[in-house]
């Protein structure tokens, strides 16, 4: 058995989209829903419908893959982030918070002070190694 860090990025707003002003400009889901919250700035809506898009529509096709693949190796994987009340906590954590310190999973790495080392908790993300 493994654990993964998958769902991370998800609910703590770790992927680029959340922080690139095109990408949170762009209206480009057509089949978005109302999220706006009373007294929720737009940015802040706009953030959490990126957000609930990127946790039903992206995130299937993540967990789906994780599975073949550690199947394929014989392999169980245990996906933590994925905990329903994580999620449903995290998704209502205001983005000011999710940003913390303006670093991206600036909450889940604060949260963390203290247990891992400075370096893992400083470390910039990097995309999968990609194939020559």
């Amino acid at each position: 058995m493994a654990l993964s860090g998958e769902c991370a990025d998800e609910i703590f707003c770790g992927y680029p989209w959340f922080y690139r002003k095109e990408s949170i400009s762009a209206n480009t889901f057509p089949w978005t829903l109302n999220l706006k919250l009373p007294g929720e700035y737009s940015l802040n809506a706009r953030l959490r419908e990126i957000a609930y898009l990127t946790l039903t529509r992206w995130m299937p096709v993540l967990l789906d893959r994780k599975d073949r693949m550690s199947m394929a190796a014989g392999l169980e994987i245990r996906v933590p982030f994925c905990d329903h009340r994580l999620v449903e906590y995290v998704f209502n954590v205001p983005w000011e918070l999710k940003n913390y310190g303006g670093q991206e999973k600036g909450l889940l790495r604060a949260s963390l002070k203290g247990v891992l080392p400075q370096k893992v908790l400083q470390r910039k993300k990097k995309p999968l190694p990609q194939s020559t």
